[in-house]
Parts: structure tokens; C-alpha cells; sequence
């Protein structure tokens, strides 16, 4: 059927807690507490309140026996291009089941979230992609070698002023810091492996030289690094925010409302879209200098070198 685009976003109050949680929307209180479906997303049980469907593209689909083989549900765009699969192996996020019977399985109308920085205090909630704009998508059921197709229709929240064009121009912008979210998170990973190689081997060596080299190069690691994410992040002292933090949070002013982006939106985007390149870039010649003399060092003792 359908899918309605309304956009949620949750409530006040702990969800991920396992006790009752008193939350609050608007003037009322509602006590709740939170269990994780066998698709890995979460359901709200509500002690005190009734419950709405699902947000989202609500798809069944049976199987007349338990498959032996990964059920995959893809959403596509109109022209088939995908946009985001689910698979029944996940061990991680949201999947779907694969019973003999009856399935179900709601997909949030969300692109494919940020890429996310491990062991960071950056929450998945500022990770997530743009929500898809109404029009007309496919949905693709495969198990196995057999894949079944039907047409899924996003219609619009009644309630919402902003025209399809609107939204449209809204949810292009937001998947650019998307990914522009995704490349800074990216050379932070990529970052912090070098530097955890190089810090091993002045561990490692005893050799003054391969030492001071080690230095050097984490000191400018550690100074690119500042630009791009705050390391100190949920600390009560509330260092400086990083690149990351300012990029999801234009991020999340953006889609605060259904409506066209304003034009101080799209300046601060191209701003921020600088300030991320140059960053960025500077990653380059710390690896094509840098870090090639370091591993010329160890190669000339015998050493493993760096991999970056």
C-alpha cells in the first residue's frame, strides 16, 4: 500500500534503557518501554497510551516454506537504481525475517546513513540519510536466484506547505552533506590508522630517529585530526566542536521542517564543503612525504613498513 511520509522524531525520554521510560510529547506524559523486534528494529510498548502503524513503507510478503537461502529486500528508485537492501544474515541494524509464512518488514523512507567513525561519541542519530521525497519507488524481493518486483508509492504528509520541488531541493542538499559527512568521517579512519601504526613502532623500536619521525608525523596527524572531529567529544568541559559535529548540524537544521532550504543554508553548506576539502586534502602529502620517508626508515632496517 502507500507509504505515508511522515516524518518522526521519537520522543523525549530514554528508549534504549531496558526499564519503563516516562516520556513526553508535548503536554503528555506517556510511559513506554522499548523491545527489539527480530528484524533488529525497535518497538515501543506503551502502558498508558494507544499505538500508531509503523512510520514508514510497510511491506508482507510470504514464503511458502523457510528458504535455505539470504532473503534480501531492496528499495529502488522509479528507474530500478538502487537505494538501500536489507539483508536476513545481518547480525547488525535492521533485517528482514525469513519464516515459512507471513513476513513483515518497514523500511523508514531513509537513505543509507554517514559513514560512522568507530568508538566515536558521534550518535547514530546524526549518521542518518535523507528521507526519500514522494514519488514513485520499487521495492524488490529476492531469495536465492528468484527476485519478485512490485511498485511502491511515497505519497506526501497532507499537513506539509513545502511543494514536491521544495522537498526535492531539500533532500538533494541533505544527501550532499551526507556525503560530505561520510568523506570527513573517512579520513578520520583512514587518520587514525596511520597513526596507530606509526605510534606502534616508536613503541616498538628503540632507535631515536624512527622515534622523532614517529613524533613528528602524530603531531600533524593530531592537529588534521582536531579539524575534522573533536576526539574529546561528551566530555562534560564541551571542547570546541569538529568539522563533523557543524556538518550535522546544518544537517539537522535543514530537515527540521518540510520546506525549501534557505539561501543562508546553502551559503554555510558551501562554507563548510571548503573547509572539508581543505582538510581533507591535507591528509595527502602527510602519507606522500611524511609518512613514505617513515617507511624508507623502517624498509632500511628491516622493518615492516607503514600501510596507508
Amino acid at each position: 500500500r502507500p507509504a505515508n511520509r511522515f516524518k518522526m522524531y521519537g520522543r523525549y525520554g530514554e528508549n534504549a534503557a531496558p526499564y519503563k521510560s516516562y516520556g513526553r510529547v508535548g503536554g503528555m506524559m506517556m510511559t513506554h518501554y522499548t523491545r527489539q523486534r527480530r528484524t533488529g528494529e525497535n518497538d515501543y510498548v506503551f502502558l498508558d497510551a494507544g499505538k500508531n502503524p509503523p512510520d514508514g513503507a510497510i511491506i508482507y510478503y510470504h514464503l511458502k516454506t523457510k528458504p535455505d537461502a539470504e532473503v534480501t529486500l531492496s528499495f529502488l528508485e522509479k528507474d530500478g537504481s538502487e537505494i538501500i537492501s536489507f539483508k536476513s544474515s545481518a547480525t547488525k541494524g535492521q533485517h528482514p525475517t525469513a519464516d515459512a509464512g507471513m513476513n513483515r518488514f518497514v523500511w523508514n523512507l531513509r537513505y543509507p546513513s554517514s559513514h560512522e567513525v568507530p568508538d566515536s561519541k558521534f550518535g547514530a542519530a546524526l549518521l542518518v540519510g535523507p528521507v526519500a521525497v514522494p514519488g514513485q519507488y520499487q521495492v524488490r524481493l529476492t531469495v536465492g536466484e528468484e527476485s519478485l518486483t512490485q511498485p511502491l508509492e511515497i505519497v506526501r504528509d497532507p499537513r506539509v506547505t513545502g511543494s514536491t520541488d521544495d522537498l526535492k531541493a531539500q533532500f538533494e542538499l541533505l544527501l550532499k552533506l551526507r556525503d560530505m559527512l561520510s568523506e570527513t568521517h573517512d579520513a578520520v579512519i583512514r587518520l587514525r590508522e596511520i597513526r596507530q601504526q606509526i605510534e606502534a613502532w616508536a613503541k616498538r623500536v628503540d632507535d631515536d630517529e624512527v622515534k622523532n619521525a614517529a613524533k613528528s608525523i602524530v603531531e600533524k596527524l593530531n592537529a588534521l585530526e582536531l579539524e575534522l572531529i573533536q576526539p574529546k567529544a561528551g566530555s562534560p568541559l564541551q571542547p570546541p566542536a569538529g568539522l563533523n559535529d557543524k556538518i550535522a548540524a546544518l544537517a539537522g537544521m535543514i530537515s527540521n521542517a518540510d520546506v525549501r532550504p534557505t539561501s543562508q543554508s546553502f551559503g554555510v553548506y558551501d562554507k563548510l564543503a571548503g573547509l572539508a576539502d581543505a582538510a581533507i586534502e591535507k591528509l595527502d602529502p602527510i602519507i606522500g612525504y611524511d609518512v613514505a620517508s617513515f617507511n624508507d626508515m623502517l624498509i632500511k632496517r628491516g622493518l615492516k613498513p607503514v600501510s596507508a
